[in-house]
């Protein structure tokens, strides 16, 4: 449930003004409409329990696969053909997965990967890449590199150490929200991505109304969407980042 302060309309008006005649979503209203932008559009329609145009449903059907090769794009199309329940062409993202299995690629990239497997159920594949992994905790120096750590350690079944709980707290700042590091300044994709893995540990902040109070200063009320940062400028990426951390927050 969102708090009363949020006016949800005024979100979703922000999301419609940047839909397409496609049926896709923009980053701004002058843009074309993206895989990317329409990916975010739809988790915060979804957030809200807001249905999506027919026209959304066509706009993803009509991208291409050879036309994405990042392992963040290829999860976002699979996954937008989960949410509008369309089978997944497997056949199509075998051989791009593959090909990006035998690369070396960074905690983002290895996250997105096997997120993909997990989503399509190639376990085969799966297997092969957590085996063939090469990654510690050490791999990882600020929150957003921890948050993938956390991705993979829990597809591939590696330690997660209640430590981490514990950093993760301390990157909590005095505002509420939460920096790269502890001690350093806090933007909203910090505090969603702390808020996301305390969750999963069953914890909270150390000050939950803090942070409460900290996205509540991300959100500007006459363009009805966040910012990374109070006074910033809002897309719809923190958008979602904030609407998210207030659905993890919902339990205070």
């Amino acid at each position: 449930m969102m708090p009363n302060w949020l006016d949800t309309q005024k979100v979703l008006e922000f999301v419609w003004d940047r839909y397409k005649e496609n049926g896709g979503f923009a980053m701004t209203p002058l843009l074309p409409a993206t895989l990317e932008d329409t990916y975010l559009a739809v988790k915060i329609l979804r957030l809200l329990k807001v249905p999506l145009p027919k026209e959304t449903r066509n706009y993803i059907l009509g991208l291409k696969w050879e036309d994405h090769s990042m392992p963040k794009n290829l999860y976002q199309l699979a996954r937008l053909y989960k949410v509008i329940k369309i089978d997944i062409p497997k056949s199509r993202l075998l051989q791009p997965i593959k090909s990006l299995a035998q690369s070396h690629l960074g905690l983002e990239h290895y996250s997105y990967l096997l997120r993909i497997t997990k989503l399509c159920r190639l376990d085969n594949i799966k297997a092969k890449i957590c085996s063939a992994l090469s990654i510690s905790p050490k791999n990882w120096q600020v929150l957003k590199e921890l948050y993938f750590y956390w991705y993979i350690a829990r597809i591939c079944k590696l330690n997660l150490s209640p430590q981490n709980i514990l950093w993760i707290r301390q990157c909590q700042n005095g505002d509420g929200g939460f920096g790269f590091m502890p001690h350093t300044t806090s933007f909203l994709e910090n505090t969603y991505y702390a808020l996301t893995m305390l969750s999963f540990f069953k914890k909270m902040p150390l000050r939950p109304d803090l942070c409460l109070k900290f996205i509540r200063c991300c959100y500007i009320p006459n363009k009805g969407a966040f910012a990374r940062s109070p006074g910033g400028v809002v897309f719809l990426e923190s958008t979602y980042y904030g609407l998210a951390a207030l659905s993890l927050l919902d339990p205070i």
